[in-house]
């Protein structure tokens, strides 16, 4: 019998697929829309990876603003390296 929690867990999976198919999509003519998607797409993604793979929400709270901060910090360097790149 599959409980709620795999239920969840399955949804997001299967949300996040859909938001990786959608940035994958996107037209390439305009860049910074798409590097600002790509960007929040990612963002969103490793928020509930932190959250709901990792089973960070029931952490304390400072070990979830610590991985959180880091991923955006991360992310956003990722990004800007890639913009720079253009």
């Amino acid at each position: 019998m599959i409980n709620s929690n795999t239920r969840r867990v399955t949804g997001l999976w299967l949300l996040m697929l859909l938001l990786t198919l959608t940035v994958v999509v996107l037209p390439r003519q305009h860049w910074l829309m798409l590097a600002v998607s790509v960007w929040l797409v990612t963002v969103v993604k490793g928020l509930w990876i932190i959250r709901y793979f990792m089973e960070l929400n029931r952490a304390p709270l400072i070990w979830q603003r610590i991985l959180q901060g880091w991923l955006i910090l991360t992310v956003s360097a990722v990004t800007m390296t890639a913009i720079r790149q253009l």
